[in-house]
């Protein structure tokens, strides 16, 4: 933990003391209290005790005792807030329930045509096999591999067994639940099985805050355990990027009977609140996890770079970057890059084509940046391209001139507009996005212009190119988990943009995320 107090500590330890009469002469409880709070900011879900910790707590047990009514929840060594605390046992509670179900039952003849039919390889037919017969399932492997393939047949296979089977779709984010949506789509008609089953198959996919009935301004959601989601089956894409308080939230609402399956790649970054919890639930349940390992429309090149980066093998990395790790002599080649990438992204805008293809050509090309802050942060390159690119007469207009790309940054269920969703402002002032709707920029919640966005806020997003900058320092930001996200956005090419040392520093620091779920499952049917 950073030697430095963390500002909310000393309010937090003053609300003990009145609240519990704990006197903290020396400070000492600020200290723990300093580390907490660092490791939730950090997003750990509790705080990994040390030597120097376990004094504090023998002077204040009033912290962490009686169980169930203190602020503070004290076991196997780890330090929690109540609130989270609870989020994991919820969890955990939920999918051990799950885990302990019967089999469900399997039709072989229908798996085995479904598996030929598409051609399955055998890490796809297994997973669909064992998916199949569980109600709780994990299905994890990187870009290509086929996920949403595998979790089309388990579906189809479901439908083709239970006709009246209800199933929900849904993905963290409004981006990610458009993609899983259209590909789901495009692939259904395909299916050897009968018309009343495709007809059965799920056409909407739901944000999870959708699906859970979140209502605005409010912390309150519709379904929840004394009232279950009306689903037998809900299955949830990029499970990577939903946090604890989340994932616990949509268990808790499975109804008595229902069945939960996880798409997603476990070597991502976590969440950006609290927890790793897909790779947690896929150390915890190793059973009930599939992981697909043959990259099917990945380019051999990139699918190699992923490889490469998760093995923390620089110099592969470098060698396999080759050309397209930009040179750092002065900024012209960072600059270059880009103008270059969305070049036919302003000739679309000045052209006036159709909302949809300014948007194809949108997705053609973007900058991911480690930092949001900071001179080679997303907000400051957004705000350097805008500059630049009205010297060159590319943006012309105000605040929403046509061509602004903008990224939505908060949940609007009215609107039906949701964090991560783009939209570009385009010559009639409105607006546009991916399915055609439009609004004012009045109307809009918060965003930010978004040509630069973070390799946290593109999850769920894919693009053609990808030009990851890193920055020119090594950071506590930077991961393999950072570089791996950011590489394997891209669908044809990468480049990168980093000091040789930074790269290096970023692909040999990996990161765990502290919390207590992986040994809740793994030590279930003891008592916990």
């Amino acid at each position: 933990m950073s030697e430095e107090l963390h500002p909310h500590a000393p309010t937090l330890a003053d609300f003990f003391h009145r609240r519990l009469g704990l006197a903290d002469s020396d400070g000492e409880l600020v200290r723990l209290l300093s580390d907490l709070l660092q490791a939730q900011a950090a997003g750990h879900v509790c705080l990994t005790l040390c030597r120097r910790h376990h004094p504090i707590l023998r002077r204040f047990p009033e912290l962490y005792r009686p169980a169930g009514r203190a602020p503070l929840v004290l076991e196997d060594g780890r330090l929690y807030f109540q609130r989270l605390w609870g989020y994991e046992q919820a969890l955990a509670a939920g999918i051990r329930r799950l885990l302990s179900a019967a089999p469900l039952p399997l039709d072989r003849d229908r798996l085995e045509r479904l598996s030929e039919a598409a051609a399955l390889d055998d890490s796809q037919a297994a997973a669909v096999a064992g998916a199949a017969r569980q109600r709780f399932a994990i299905i994890t492997g990187g870009p290509g591999t086929g996920k949403t393939t595998t979790v089309l047949q388990l579906i189809a296979l479901r439908l083709w067994q239970q006709p009246a089977l209800q199933v929900a779709l849904a993905a963290p984010t409004g981006k990610a639940a458009q993609r899983l949506a259209e590909t789901l789509r495009g692939r259904s008609q395909a299916l050897p099985v009968p018309e009343a089953v495709k007809a059965a198959l799920p056409a909407e996919v739901k944000t999870l805050h959708r699906l859970l009935g979140a209502r605005p301004d409010t912390a309150r959601i519709r379904y929840h355990a004394d009232h279950p989601l009306p689903y037998d089956l809900v299955v949830v894409d990029e499970a990577s990027m939903v946090d604890l308080a989340l994932m616990s939230k949509l268990v808790q609402a499975l109804p008595p009977a229902g069945a939960l399956v996880l798409l997603g790649d476990r070597d991502q970054l976590a969440s950006v609140e609290a927890g790793s919890v897909l790779a947690d639930l896929c150390d915890g349940a190793p059973d009930h996890t599939w992981r697909l390992r043959h990259a099917h429309r990945f380019q051999q090149r990139l699918a190699e770079l992923a490889g490469a980066v998760n093995a923390g093998d620089f110099e592969r990395v470098s060698a396999l970057l080759g050309d397209d790790w930009l040179p750092l002599k002065g900024d012209d080649g960072l600059w270059r890059a880009v103008e270059d990438g969305y070049r036919g992204y302003w000739e679309a805008v000045a052209a006036g084509r159709p909302a949809a293809e300014i948007h194809a050509a949108f997705r053609r090309f973007q900058i991911l940046c480690a930092h949001r802050r900071g001179p080679l942060g997303a907000e400051h390159l957004n705000d350097e391209l805008e500059r630049r690119w009205r010297r060159r007469g590319w943006i012309r207009g105000g605040a929403y001139y046509p061509g602004r790309a903008l990224m939505i940054l908060e949940n609007a269920p009215d609107l039906d507009l949701f964090n991560g969703d783009i939209g570009i402002c385009l010559g009639d002032g409105q607006v546009w996005f991916e399915d055609d709707r439009r609004l004012s920029p009045a109307r809009l919640p918060a965003h930010q212009t978004v040509f630069a966005m973070t390799v946290h806020k593109s999850q769920g997003s894919e693009f053609d190119c990808v030009l990851l900058v890193l920055p020119t320092q090594p950071s506590e930001v930077l991961s393999r988990e950072l570089v791996y996200t950011a590489f394997t956005r891209a669908k044809v090419a990468v480049r990168c943009w980093s000091p040789p040392e930074v790269l290096r520093h970023a692909i040999a620091r990996t990161t765990r995320r502290s919390g207590g779920l992986r040994d809740k499952l793994l030590a279930r049917g003891q008592r916990l």
